[in-house]
């Protein structure tokens, strides 16, 4: 079976906290998010993989993760991008960092392989009184030709909502927990099925 996927890395208690303090003010929010599922994340790179692969990846990930530890990372400033439904989507900015960018290249070289883009309803984790949003399935099938070489890369947190605002920038933080988790509405890291300490 195939699923829609994303490659992250999750946040500290205290940026967490912010990411859903600012999602749970908007009550149009796309989605909300939650510290049980639904996590705010930074996205390293998404796809549409085998389930039977699983295993395989999570070789290859704990094998990459061993050259890393902590990233130490910083927010921005708070933006937002326009969505496929002509909606604003608010987004925390995170700043340039070598770490992040190595991380993400070795990934992207070593799982390539196993990465394809033709994704579908049923390869997304909805829970059966949930609507599925079929916006979901553009960042997938748009994911190779927007995001994936080096100078396409910009790491962000997706606030999921339509309206934010913070101004106390910048804001350093660790993050040592990178995760494969299966995709939910509106790219929702929502089912964690790997989880790696860096």
């Amino acid at each position: 079976m195939k699923i829609a996927i994303d490659i992250a890395l999750l946040l500290p208690d205290e940026i967490n906290s912010l990411c859903i303090g600012l999602n749970q003010q908007d009550k149009n929010a796309f989605f909300d998010l939650t510290k049980k599922d639904n996590h705010p994340h930074i996205t390293l790179t998404m796809a549409v993989i085998d389930e039977a692969d699983i295993h395989k990846i999570e070789v290859i990930l704990r094998n990459v993760a061993e050259k890393f530890s902590g990233l130490q990372l910083e927010l921005t400033e708070l933006n937002y991008t326009i969505t496929p439904e002509d909606k604003k989507s608010y987004q925390f900015v995170i700043g340039s960092s070598k770490e992040i960018k190595e991380l993400r290249q070795k990934i992207v070289k070593e799982l390539s392989p196993y990465f394809s883009y033709e994704v579908e309803d049923s390869m997304f984790f909805v829970d059966n009184d949930e609507e599925f949003r079929p916006v979901s399935k553009y960042w997938v099938a748009n994911h190779e030709k927007r995001n994936l070489s080096l100078d396409k890369f910009k790491p962000h947190i997706s606030l999921k909502n339509t309206a934010a605002t913070f101004d106390e920038f910048p804001i350093k933080f660790t993050t040592n927990k990178l995760v494969m988790a299966q995709l939910g509405n509106y790219c929702t890291c929502r089912k964690i099925l790997i989880d790696i300490d860096l």
